[in-house]
């Protein structure tokens, strides 16, 4: 059975993805995974002795009851639970390393303030180390189906086999069809390696011409939130690629900046 990821850290946020998942696990009829981490902030000390014992506890009585709640919504549902002492993305990361995950969903935004005001770290580490896809949650979204997936591409890559596959099962779980967006910087046009990968990923996933997205901007960002405010898709899909230590002093990540402020669901796709 297909089996999503949903981590939690109990926030407003945290629990509110969790629900997204349970609900796209519904749609999808696959089977869902609750996750949390703990971890004291000094274990070392005298004051902190025991402290994981009872955290480990809470864990899991949180864990049983966020899965009562899910339960409710979802009775045919098949939820397990999975609490751990550790950093949650090193948490997530062991799980996916050894049982067949699909998908890891989180929500964008945690518990602390530094987490409200600069994208919560787990969210963070997950975006740029994740290796399966991973579904970003904002907290204005709400699980929908029928209607547009927006899949935002360089075109650096084809559709492999793999990748086409996934991008079927999302577009079946979701009761939606695929478009495709590419934002052009000052050239305004495609090398002939872009133009094959275009041709490859129209022919695989079927789109028509109404189904491409030809985005003129210097700007990538900019460009693609312009896109989620004019077209309103249920997720939008990025590559995650991966830069020197050169460039990235200089450049921003774009599927951080996204997942900021976009009020839409953001698939982050992992390099091959």
């Amino acid at each position: 059975m297909t089996t999503l990821l949903a981590a939690t850290d109990f926030s407003e946020g945290g629990n509110h993805a969790v629900f997204y998942a349970a609900a796209l696990a519904h749609a999808a009829g696959a089977g869902l995974l609750l996750v949390h981490a703990y971890k004291a902030q000094s274990s070392a000390t005298t004051l902190f002795k025991g402290i994981n014992d009872v955290l480990e506890q809470d864990a899991r009585a949180g864990l049983e009851g966020l899965k009562e709640a899910v339960l409710h919504s979802f009775p045919r549902l098949t939820v397990a639970t999975h609490a751990a002492f550790g950093e949650a993305a090193a948490v997530v990361e062991h799980l996916v390393a050894e049982l067949d995950i699909s998908l890891v969903v989180t929500g964008t935004r945690g518990k602390s303030l530094l987490d409200t005001l600069f994208f919560g770290s787990t969210s963070s580490q997950l975006c740029s180390n994740c290796s399966q896809p991973l579904l970003l949650v904002p907290a204005a979204a709400h699980f929908v189906q029928a209607g547009q997936l927006s899949y935002a591409t360089a075109l650096r890559e084809g559709p492999s086999p793999e990748r086409l596959k996934q991008f079927q099962d999302y577009a079946r779980w979701w009761q939606a069809q695929w478009r495709l967006v590419h934002v052009f910087g000052e050239d305004r046009q495609l090398d002939a390696q872009q133009q094959q990968h275009f041709r490859d990923w129209k022919t695989a996933l079927q789109l028509d011409a109404e189904a491409n997205k030809m985005l003129y901007n210097d700007d990538i960002l900019e460009a693609l939130m312009e896109h989620i405010a004019k077209e309103s898709p249920l997720l939008l899909a990025i590559h995650r690629h991966h830069y020197s230590f050169l460039e990235r002093l200089f450049v921003p990540s774009v599927g951080e900046a996204l997942a900021r402020k976009v009020k839409v669901p953001m698939l982050v796709l992992p390099e091959k």
